[in-house]
């Protein structure tokens, strides 16, 4: 063997070897981990046949040495990482239970932690895979494994769950936490009583988890977790992981169990829980319920939410500092409300945002997708409004894609342009204008590298004559196997495109049950309906001295379309 090496003699079987030196530094003492990490120059492990007197010196040997990432040495080190994961899989294989030793034990921990970062259902697998067989050793009479059996082992498999993606990974974490909370008031095993982390791990589990009960889960788990003790109390993460399953349910009542469970927080607060104290990440979740909730008196309430946010920011609260997210919510919210007018609401609180950026408050910069969720407010004018009205959403909408042009704070991408061309089919009638605005719309797309399926959908729908003069080349190679998407374009079109994907549409659940506390609240919310709040009832002054002025209308209409942007109070 080259390198440094040694040489070992067994005096028991006249048993000549050389060995590395990660080896050796084992049986003088050093731990596996410790002799692999000051190794000079790691060794690959030797594979070699042992006589059975021999055997039991040797089986516990070192792991592969593992080495510091380096950025190009990656493919080696993850060749490393596999060796040493194989490494266990052996000892695990060949020793029976109750015989691991404390050495290989100890490799168990960071093992499952590079299982978990995996991010895979395999990964989870043997995560647990490994939990069980300390489980084993500590039953099989292991003193070493009943020491290392604890919560943050049970945690490590949590996670590994939890970030596994998997359809099972809510329902397998929640096994494993009920078989946590069973097995600990065993008294030999209270030593993996789950603690709020382990609680708030599955509550998060199952918030990413989009099925159709995950809030009631993760709602009813939070109990659980209330009743655990001391131990397991819950935190402002684990509320905020509730609040956030909601946001993404598509129940009615949704909106206002959030804001029960921000109550709940607050009077946990005021009563000396200083672990609950809501924070910006909670209002801007629950702002999101709101926005998403589609029942009447929705926007006014997110207003009023914004407001106490920044009251209480401006008499000292720094945790409630309303950033551009809760801004964002607050515009999506209008857009998706079924409020008359609500074209300028959502300007005006986009103006809003500008303004407290330009005054310093770097965390209520707009970006694109606070500017395209207004142009979706433009999108769907409500029925009722006449012609002029029409006109007027349209020239809105105008206006806030070309602010955001100059603004410097992005540029459309293909969500922007769907949702103008959206914007067009709806607000302009059928004419010259209308085709020339479109046109320009798709010359501009296509200049930004911005053609996506989400713009070619919209085209299709709307403008089909302008969809087959366009792509007729493209639609007589491809569109015999349905529409052309962006993938048969030329990839000058779509360079820039990034993140699209398909998201069904969801429909709100009718036949979930509401409890008549909420009715008798989303009643009390409804009757705010056409009431303006206190950022879309305000015009915001235009500060001149900035870089982030709104446009004259003379420059918005210049290269779109003729006509003045009108904005009435």
């Amino acid at each position: 063997m080259r390198g440094r090496c040694f040489l070992l003699t067994a005096t028991g079987g006249s048993l000549l070897m050389v060995l590395p030196d990660t080896v050796l530094a084992f049986i003088s003492g050093a731990p596996p981990l410790a002799a692999a990490r000051t190794a000079a120059k790691p060794q690959e492990p030797v594979t070699c046949r042992f006589s059975s007197a021999s055997t039991q010196l040797f089986q516990d040997a070192s792991p592969p040495a593992r080495t510091k990432r380096k950025k190009n040495n990656s493919q080696n080190d993850n060749s490393k990482e596999i060796s040493w994961l194989k490494w266990m899989d052996a000892r695990l294989e060949e020793t029976p239970i109750g015989e691991l030793s404390s050495k290989v034990m100890k490799q168990i921990l960071p093992i499952m932690n590079i299982y978990a970062k995996q991010r895979s259902t395999k990964g989870a697998e043997n995560a647990k895979r490994l939990l069980d067989r300390i489980f084993d050793e500590a039953e099989g009479g292991n003193k070493d494994a009943k020491r290392m059996l604890s919560t943050k082992l049970c945690n490590t498999a949590l996670s590994a769950w939890a970030k596994s993606g998997d359809v099972r990974a809510n329902a397998e974490a929640t096994k494993l936490l009920i078989w946590m909370s069973k097995t600990s008031r065993e008294e030999s095993h209270s030593q993996i009583k789950p603690n709020t982390r382990s609680f708030s791990t599955v509550i998060d589990c199952w918030a990413r988890s989009g099925v159709k009960d995950a809030a009631d889960k993760a709602e009813a788990i939070l109990a659980l977790m209330e009743k655990e003790g001391s131990d397991a109390l819950p935190n402002t993460v684990s509320f905020n992981s509730v609040i956030n399953a909601h946001s993404k349910s598509n129940v009615m009542d949704k909106a206002v169990r959030a804001e029960a469970l921000v109550n709940r927080m607050e009077e946990l607060y005021k009563g000396g829980n200083l672990d609950v104290k809501p924070d910006v990440w909670t209002y801007q979740s629950l702002l999101s319920t709101w926005s998403t909730s589609k029942v009447y008196g929705a926007p006014q309430r997110c207003e009023e939410i914004l407001k106490m946010m920044d009251v209480k920011y401006k008499a000292g609260d720094a945790d409630l500092k309303p950033n551009g997210h809760c801004f964002t919510a607050t515009i999506n919210a209008w857009s998706k409300s079924l409020e008359k007018d609500k074209a300028r609401s959502v300007y005006r609180i986009l103006q809003h945002m500008n303004k407290l950026y330009v005054e310093g408050n770097i965390d209520a910069k707009p970006n694109v997708q606070s500017y395209t969720a207004a142009l979706n407010g433009c999108a769907h004018p409500e029925a009722g409004e006449n012609e002029a009205e029409f006109r007027q959403y349209f020239d809105i909408a105008t206006l806030i894609l070309e602010e955001l042009r100059m603004s410097g704070f992005g540029q459309p991408t293909y969500l922007t342009y769907a949702t103008f061309l959206q914007v067009c089919a709806n607000c302009l009638p059928d004419g010259d204008e209308k085709d020339r605005v479109v046109r320009r719309t798709l010359d501009e797309c296509k200049r930004d590298g911005q053609i996506g399926d989400a713009v070619l959908q919209r085209l299709m729908a709307h403008f089909p004559a302008l969809y087959n003069e366009l792509l007729a080349e493209h639609i007589r190679k491809y569109g015999t196997d349905g529409p052309v998407q962006s993938k048969h374009l030329p990839k000058e079109w779509r360079r820039n495109v990034s993140g699209e994907r398909k998201t069904p549409a969801t429909k709100r659940d009718q036949n979930a049950k509401i409890k008549k506390m909420y009715i008798s609240k989303l009643k009390a919310i409804g009757r705010s309906r056409g009431a303006r709040g206190f950022y879309s009832k305000e015009m915001v002054s235009r500060n001149t001295n900035n870089n982030h002025q709104r446009p004259r209308s003379d420059e918005a209409t210049t290269d779109w379309y003729e006509g003045e942007v009108i904005i009435k109070e």
